[in-house]
Order: C-alpha cells, then structure tokens, then sequence
C-alpha cells in the first residue's frame, strides 16, 4: 500500500466509516480490515525508518568531509539543471535518425549545451549556435 492509501485507512478506521478505505472490500463475513492495516501501517514504517536510517549515514558520511546533506542536493540540482541534453530542443535540424553527426569531422559525439544553447562537437569543438 502507498503511504496515502495507509493514511486513508487509517483515518476511516478511527472514524468507524469504511466508505473510502482501501481495504474494504464489502464482504459480510469480513468486519474488521485492521488485521491487513496494522501490516501495511507496519511496512509503511519500517521502510521510513530505513530511508531515514540511509539520510542520516550519508549526512554523517558528508560531515565528515565538511559538508552537509543540504549542500550536497542543492549541488546536485545545479548539475542537473546544467546538463549536457544529448537530444538537444525539440524540432532541431540536423539529426541522421537519433544522432547528429558534426558536419566538420562527421564525429556521432555531438550533444546539446542547453546553458550556451549550442551543439558541441567535443571532437573538433565544432560549435552551432542556430541549431
């Protein structure tokens, strides 16, 4: 179960209503779904507690090399954001099926630099700013 789906059948269990929970399943010989819930509130907890065990690791792990956790996300979302897009924009000329061959040394290495909004050739350092 997802975490919201624990959340709804928790929150229908303490108000005595059914309609909307997850685990019922309009059986009258079936009461009680809090058997299924305790599991999956169970599971649910259990896997928040590893992945705040693994934060915690790597946070003390950056610590220790003089950073922090935060520092080290907002880092990475900086990479990302200035990535190399290898297909470049969408509608771009120049493309021999998926790859765009460099029109100077015919290299398949060309890639799109969002952040100079240019194909590079990292071969020759061809460069086409028009696309």
């Amino acid at each position: 179960m997802t975490s919201d789906e624990v959340l709804t059948a928790l929150r229908c269990c303490a108000s005595d209503n059914c309609d909307g929970c997850p685990l019922w399943d309009d059986d009258p010989e079936d009461t009680t779904c809090a058997d299924g819930l305790m599991v999956a509130a169970a599971d649910l907890i259990e896997f928040q507690q590893q992945g705040l065990e693994a934060l915690t690791k790597i946070d003390e792990g950056l610590k220790k090399q003089g950073g922090t956790l935060k520092e080290f996300l907002r880092r990475g979302d900086e990479v990302v954001q200035g990535h190399r897009d290898p297909a470049g924009p969408l509608g771009n000329p120049g493309f021999a099926g998926d790859i765009f061959i460099c029109p100077t040394c015919n290299s398949p290495r060309v890639f799109y630099n969002a952040e100079k909004d240019a194909y590079i050739c990292p071969s020759c350092g061809w460069q086409d700013k028009e696309g």
